[in-house]
């Protein structure tokens, strides 16, 4: 093995999976530096979770699904924000067109008379329905393309990770991952950002302005995500 470099030995198998942890723990064991080359499926990506989620919340603001947005990380709500939501939809049961309605009630749920002054009740309140509209504004936005056919859903579904600055968060979370040098991570969810947008790009080519459903959309956008690799 005299004169040979690491990078000038190739191990080929069928199935790398059968393999990949005795191989790593040998590599780690003699100091071997080792690339394994996965394909990992373009549907485990939070971009396209993000994308996926965003048009099942805006199909019907069911609370599950719009939670499923906001915990992706990429819609611009910190932790706490995101708890201060859950509580209260929790505590009165909202769901579907109550995202839609102004929340009228106490944020503490049943209590009695006595307790916080009106004052604190509402000004809590004026910062639930804040942040109930960052929520829905987005969401109502993509709802209305749902009748202009694939094109139509597409370019708003763009529009909206631009409005929302989805880039940025993906790019801002791909800089935490190397951070903690996780590259394998940070290149996977960059690589998934293009895939995802041409994903769209193949929606727009293969229905274009043809009537379709947006539960027929988010099938279809689906089945592209599943059939993709990264």
């Amino acid at each position: 093995t005299e004169g040979y470099r690491y990078g000038d030995f190739v191990i080929i198998a069928r199935d790398i999976t059968k393999y990949e942890r005795c191989l790593e723990q040998a590599a780690q064991t003699f100091e071997v530096p080792c690339f394994l080359d996965r394909r990992r499926g373009l549907i485990a990506s939070p971009v396209a979770r993000f994308v996926l989620s965003m048009l099942r919340a805006a199909g019907g603001f069911d609370s599950n699904a719009v939670f499923s947005l906001l915990k992706t990380g990429f819609f611009g709500f910190s932790t706490e924000e995101i708890a201060r939501l859950e509580e209260y939809v929790y505590i009165w049961e909202i769901d579907r067109g109550d995202w839609l309605e102004e929340w009228k009630m106490d944020p503490r749920g049943f209590v009695s008379e006595e307790g916080a002054p009106s004052e604190n009740i509402q000004t809590g309140l004026d910062e639930l329905n804040r942040l109930r509209k960052r929520v829905t504004g987005p969401l109502m936005r993509l709802k209305s393309a749902f009748s202009d056919g694939a094109a139509g859903i597409s370019a708003m579904i763009y529009e909206q990770l631009t409005a929302l600055k989805v880039d940025r968060a993906v790019q801002t979370y791909c800089e935490g991952l190397l951070a903690e040098n996780d590259a394998k991570n940070a290149d996977f969810v960059i690589e998934s950002w293009d895939l995802v947008m041409d994903a769209l790009d193949s929606m727009v080519r293969c229905f274009g302005n043809e009537a379709i459903s947006a539960a027929e959309y988010t099938d279809m956008l689906e089945l592209c995500f599943s059939g993709a690799s990264v």
